[in-house]
C-alpha cells in the first residue's frame, strides 16, 4: 500500500504540473513512516471510507506562494486569501488524483473540503496507529511535500 500511495502522489503531481500549471515539478526524496514534517503552510484534506486519514500539501512560505501563484498566473508575496484558496485547490486536485489511483484496488474513498493552516514551523499530528508516507517535490528550487497519513479499513 505505501508504494501505491507514493506512486499516486507522484503521478497526481506530475499530471497537475503538466495539465493545469504548465510547469515541470520533479519528485525528490520520499519517506515511508515519515510524518510530522515542519512547514509554514499546509492544506489538509481528510479521507474516509475504505481509507481513513488525510493528505497534507505543505511547505515553507516562499515555496507555498510560488506553487499557488503558478496556478493563479500572477506573482504574489504573501499568504493572502487568494494564495490560500489556490493552495487548497491544488491540494484538492492532488487528493483527487491519489483517490482515483488507489480506490480501484481498495474501495471507495470519500474526501473532505480542504483546510488551510499556517504558522512558521508548524507540525501536524494525528491519531496513533496510522501509517504515513511523504514525498518531496521541487518546482524551480521551491521545495514542497505531500504527506498521506492513512489506515486501510477493509
Amino acid at each position: 500500500m505505501p508504494d501505491r500511495i507514493i506512486f499516486g502522489m507522484q503521478e497526481s503531481v506530475a499530471e497537475l504540473a503538466k495539465t493545469m500549471l504548465g510547469v515541470e515539478i520533479s519528485p525528490k526524496k520520499n519517506w515511508l513512516e515519515a510524518c510530522h514534517i515542519e512547514a509554514d503552510a499546509s492544506a489538509i484534506i481528510g479521507f474516509s471510507g475504505a481509507l481513513q486519514g488525510n493528505l497534507r500539501l505543505a511547505g515553507i512560505e516562499n515555496s507555498v506562494i510560488k506553487l499557488a501563484e503558478t496556478l493563479l498566473g500572477e506573482p504574489r508575496d504573501t499568504l493572502d486569501e487568494d494564495i490560500q484558496d489556490a493552495f487548497c485547490e491544488l491540494a484538492n486536485m492532488i487528493t483527487g488524483g491519489v483517490q482515483r489511483r488507489i480506490e480501484t484496488n481498495i474501495g471507495h474513498i470519500f474526501i473532505t473540503p480542504p483546510v488551510f493552516i499556517s504558522g512558521k514551523g508548524h507540525r501536524v499530528t494525528g491519531e496513533h496507529g496510522y501509517q504515513c508516507v511523504s514525498q518531496l517535490f521541487d518546482l524551480d528550487d521551491a521545495m514542497f511535500f505531500v504527506e498521506v497519513r492513512y489506515k486501510q479499513m477493509l
